[in-house]
């Protein structure tokens, strides 16, 4: 299940909600280091500002586990013991923040290249997305090679996506993988950790399709 922004909104409102609803809790200060200067110039460039719509992760998390899941629920079968998220980017950064929720449905989750910068380091702090839920989780967490040079993507903080991974270890409750795949950038490595992610999740899994 694939979830997006209606191409009726159109392209900004594509570019911009998914750092409106993707993002972590957010303060003021968070606007004050270059990543957050950055986006209250985008946002202003189309009339926004970046302050009054950042940080509206808690609201993305409750439309997924209580409204969007048993709606796919009363009409999908689904094994709901065994729902996995992933994301790529700001929605990586998601990821991160869906972990730490000790409410959370799902059992395991695909952080791919996440801007762990977002929201002044929201995925490092130990009340953020270090939080121990006591729940069962394990975790993905992979970037290209090429990212940890470039510079926007280390502005994102995503070469930071190993000592999250390093960190999140900590807790016993989880089970952490960090992969980084050479020669792969931000667009490149999404293919490559997505094959990875559902192989492992599936891979030792059997197919029960039938035919009729």
């Amino acid at each position: 299940i694939g979830i997006g922004v209606p191409r009726s909104e159109g392209d900004i409102s594509f570019g911009l909600r998914r750092f409106e609803e993707l993002s972590p809790p957010v303060s003021d200060a968070a606007f004050k280091n270059p990543l957050g200067r950055f986006f209250l110039s985008i946002f202003a460039m189309f009339g926004r500002n970046a302050r009054d719509r950042f940080g509206l992760a808690s609201e993305f998390h409750q439309f997924l586990n209580q409204e969007l899941l048993p709606k796919l629920a009363g009409e999908l079968p689904m094994d709901l013991s065994r729902l996995y998220l992933l994301g790529h980017s700001a929605e990586g950064t998601y990821i991160g923040y869906e972990a730490a929720q000790a409410s959370t449905s799902f059992k395991a989750f695909g952080a791919f290249s996440p801007g762990v910068a977002i929201s002044d380091s929201w995925m490092l702090k130990p009340d953020g997305g270090l939080a121990k839920t006591g729940k069962a989780r394990d975790i993905l967490v992979t970037i290209g090679g090429e990212e940890k040079t470039n510079a926007f993507n280390t502005l994102a903080g995503i070469p930071q996506s190993e000592q999250y991974a390093t960190e999140v270890k900590a807790d016993p409750a989880c089970s952490v993988e960090y992969i980084c795949l050479d020669n792969e950038t931000h667009s490149s490595v999404f293919t490559r950790t997505l094959a990875l992610f559902l192989s492992r999740m599936f891979g030792k899994q059997q197919a029960g399709i039938s035919h009729v």
